[in-house]
């Protein structure tokens, strides 16, 4: 009776560290290619135009309101293959760009006030260990370039970022 407990309990053990890893390990893509979405150029994404594709960030949307003269760029990737903020500079020169992001439903104003990539594995092995569905938002950082003097609400980005969810969930 004894070894069949130790059994049991090793296969207990053994599913809680081999089932996370399997999971892990499935095959994630690296970031929603916003160019492919189902969104076309004067359609809605939350209260913005979408205007076009941006040339310089691959993947991205170019997104109009009436208040910013030049256009907003957004862009999605995966938290776990984030650029640094010093290539992102390359893109976007600091004395043009503010950017903001959207990250599991929340709004940040800094790069430096998103949990840490630590934090958000750590957040997503104990969904995976709970067996919890994923969200989209789980596994992407939604980056929202402003031109400087323009700015964005949360309310504003979330509602896009949603919007860009459902579009991305019912697309090919």
């Amino acid at each position: 009776m004894k070894n069949l407990r130790r059994l049991a309990l090793g296969l207990v053990l053994l599913a809680v560290v081999v089932g996370p890893v399997l999971r892990l390990s499935a095959d994630h893509p690296i970031g929603i290619d916003l160019s492919r979405l189902m969104l076309s150029d004067g359609q809605t994404a939350g209260p913005f135009l979408v205007e076009g594709r941006e040339a310089r960030n691959k993947g991205s949307l170019r997104l109009r309101i009436p208040q910013c003269q030049r256009p907003i760029v957004l862009a999605a990737t995966a938290f776990s293959e984030t650029r640094p903020e010093k290539l992102l500079a390359r893109f976007y020169p600091l004395a043009e760009w503010d950017a903001r992001y959207v990250y599991h439903r929340h709004f940040y104003s800094n790069f430096a006030d998103l949990p840490s990539k630590f934090v958000m594995r750590l957040r997503l092995l104990f969904l995976d260990l709970a067996l919890q569905p994923r969200e989209v938002t789980d596994n992407y950082i939604f980056a929202f370039h402003v031109p400087v003097g323009c700015a964005i609400d949360s309310g504003a980005a979330l509602a896009t970022v949603d919007s860009i969810i459902a579009s991305h969930s019912s697309g090919p």
